[in-house]
């Protein structure tokens, strides 16, 4: 077993600030910051739906392949590209979801949980969700991500 049980800030060239472990053993290893937040903040959310009696949905939302310069399976340029940069990307994310919660708090569906953006190979970003819900609003959640998520382009291969 290889429990932390110290920790300490250390800076490395061309990263982010680290965090410095240290097992039982003495060994010394290096966890990156977002991975130490990451982790207590699903663990704190677990904690939570569990307490709630809530259930847990994982969800990837991304944007339509004309905000993408570049295949992402061989790096060739787009054809379809729209020209639209990763901020412009970002914002169409932010519609989506904006469209999602809205017709969540229409429907009175309560979510909570967690959000990573991540860039793709080309910049363009998506997002990674694990969100909690009481088990009865799953299929609606579903529903709704899934009308709303679909709603631009939805019938393009790969969607």
């Amino acid at each position: 077993m290889n429990c932390i049980t110290n920790f300490g800030a250390v800076a490395w060239p061309h990263s982010s600030v680290q965090i410095l472990g240290i097992s039982e053993a003495g060994a010394l290893f290096l966890i990156p910051e977002r991975y130490v937040k990451g982790s207590v903040s699903s663990g704190a959310a677990r904690l939570i739906m569990t307490m709630q009696g809530h259930i847990g949905s994982f969800v990837t939302l991304t944007c339509p392949s004309k905000y993408h310069f570049a295949y992402a399976s061989s790096g060739d340029r787009n054809p379809n590209w729209n020209c639209a940069t990763p901020y412009q990307a970002q914002q169409y994310l932010n519609q989506v979801w904006a469209r999602i919660r809205a017709e969540l708090a229409r429907q009175e569906i309560q979510i909570y949980g967690l959000r990573v953006a991540e860039p793709q190979r080309d910049g363009t970003p998506h997002w990674h969700m694990m969100l909690f819900m009481a088990p009865e609003h799953l299929t609606a959640f579903r529903t709704i991500f899934m009308q709303y998520a679909l709603a631009e382009d939805g019938d393009e291969k790969g969607a």
